[in-house]
């Protein structure tokens, strides 16, 4: 049974959000109401290992740190990566080490999606946790889609990847001023947890980076979140971040 609607609008999709018990991570690429290309990197954590991260900002890099270095992170392979970094115009965003894969396929002048062919899911099992991707060209080629999103999970028949790809422009997939599409890794709790399936959905951007993550931190269930960051940028490149991170509110 499908979580989200395509007939629900932006609004009803945070609600169901809400309602979610174990979204996992989660990311959005979207445009604010004034055009500006946006982003959101949600963290989740049920473990004591998975709750002691925090995320930081540093030269406009968005990653996952350690809250308490003396206790654990879980697999720090796994755990600890750059979710978002850009490259030239283009700006990157995801659950994993992925993030660099698609930053030295861009330096290369290769695509977002020649990156994502080359990943697969997460090694952690039995979750075979899905790698999300996105990006965002804060000034797309005339033509050219302006953002994407690359979900890589685990195919239950094959067991092998199952590569889905979403572009602007793709049925189901046009913005309007304001809104974004969002994925998360898990569709709620369980042993192991049950992947988040589901096409991209559509959901609110608010104008400012902190009024963004404020939104999706409400919207998160309050006993798994972790950790929201949220970045706009301007057609003139103009690049602003925040951050709410659950042990320093």
């Amino acid at each position: 049974m499908s979580l989200y609607s395509w007939r629900n609008s932006p609004e009803k999709n945070m609600d169901v959000l809400a309602g979610i018990d174990y979204p996992g991570r989660l990311l959005a690429v979207g445009r604010t109401s004034t055009g500006s290309a946006v982003q959101v990197y949600a963290v989740g954590g049920r473990s004591d290992g998975s709750k002691n991260r925090i995320l930081v900002a540093q030269d406009k890099i968005v990653s996952t740190a350690a809250f308490d270095v003396k206790k654990s992170v879980g697999n720090p392979k796994l755990t600890i990566y750059d979710a978002m970094r850009r490259v030239d115009d283009r700006h990157f965003i995801s659950n994993g080490d992925q993030t660099g894969t698609a930053i030295q396929f861009a330096r290369c002048g290769r695509t977002f999606r020649q990156a994502m062919q080359r990943r697969q899911f997460e090694p952690d099992k039995p979750n075979y946790t899905p790698r999300i991707s996105g990006y965002s060209d804060a000034i797309a080629l005339e033509g050219e889609p302006s953002f994407g999103i690359s979900v890589v999970s685990r195919n239950p028949e094959t067991k092998g990847p199952l590569r889905r790809f979403y572009m602007e422009g793709d049925p189901g997939m046009d913005t309007e001023m304001g809104t974004g599409f969002c994925v998360h890794t898990y569709s709620g709790d369980g042993d192991p947890l049950p992947p988040f399936r589901e096409a991209p959905f559509r959901v609110p951007m608010l104008d400012s980076a902190e009024e963004t993550a404020g939104m999706f931190w409400d919207a998160l269930n309050h006993f798994t979140r972790v950790a929201v960051a949220a970045k706009t940028i301007s057609a003139s490149g103009i690049v602003d971040i925040a951050i709410i991170n659950l042990h320093q509110k």
